[in-house]
């Protein structure tokens, strides 16, 4: 018999993976910020309180420019558990500041914009349903030259999240989930008796008897005979045969905690 496994919605986060809408959003803008205002700066400012000047940089959906801007120690506290949230706001305290500082933060991709906002005010998104909102929206649109052009450029944008959306849980499935010991243990686990219907029950036995012959002929019978003192009671080798059975059903059936029948099993 084989092992079904459903994986419902909400597995992932259950084992505290980093896999949710929030964590893509939130892990973009922690990269965006360190390139902004690097490691090292950050670090001479948590030291020595130096200041840095600000990086330019621009990827596909943001970049960031200034003019005589620069980031004082403060940037390091700012982010916190929303960092496009935090980096707006430092943003704000620099141009309304005194000081001739300007610092602008452009979206090249609007519908990520869209969502970081939204993300950051509610500490939640559905990427699916905002877009989904957003071509509704369009679709009011009386002029339609504008609305096709519009809706090109949203599908466009959408399509673009969703592969950076890909590749970050790729890699953040490849970093975790082969060591992550309670994935493994739930879908290596050995099959309870009593998680299987009734009327199933038996279909489940019999295909323990099924693997228990793949495994005789693949456990090196006569090596065990060799290995095993008990088979000198056996005057044939099927009653060895029988005997390794029986050894291979005992072991397996403590681990499942369930008692073999006699009934069941031995059909010789």
């Amino acid at each position: 018999m084989n092992r079904i496994i459903i994986i419902g919605n909400g597995f992932d986060l259950a084992h505290n993976l980093k896999t949710g809408y929030k964590d893509f959003i939130d892990a973009y803008w922690y990269s965006f910020s360190e390139k902004v205002f690097s490691a090292y700066s950050q670090q001479i400012n948590r030291s020595f309180g130096i200041m840095h000047p600000l990086n330019h940089h621009e990827d596909d959906f943001a970049s960031i420019e200034k003019e005589g801007a620069e980031f004082t120690k403060e940037f390091l506290n700012e982010l916190g558990d929303s960092p496009f949230a935090g980096l707006c706001s430092l943003i704000t305290k620099h141009n309304s500041s005194k000081e001739n500082m300007a610092v602008f933060l452009k979206f090249k991709n609007e519908f990520f914009g869209h969502i970081s906002n939204h993300c950051s005010l509610t500490n939640w998104v559905d990427i699916e349903n905002e877009y989904y909102d957003a071509l509704k929206k369009l679709s009011l649109a009386g002029n339609v030259q504008k609305r096709n052009e519009k809706v090109k450029k949203l599908n466009g944008e959408f399509n673009a999240v969703k592969k950076s959306l890909k590749e970050y849980l790729d890699k953040t499935s490849k970093k975790t989930v082969n060591p992550h010991t309670s994935i493994m243990k739930a879908v290596k686990s050995l099959i309870d008796l009593n998680d299987v219907a009734i009327r199933k029950q038996g279909q489940y036995l019999d295909s323990i008897i099924d693997e228990l012959e793949r495994t005789i002929n693949d456990l090196g019978f006569f090596e065990d005979i060799k290995a095993d003192p008990s088979y000198s009671f056996y005057s044939h080798q099927e009653a060895c045969r029988i005997h390794l059975k029986k050894k291979l059903e005992n072991d397996y059936f403590k681990k499942i905690n369930c008692k073999p029948s006699l009934t069941v099993f031995f059909k010789f």
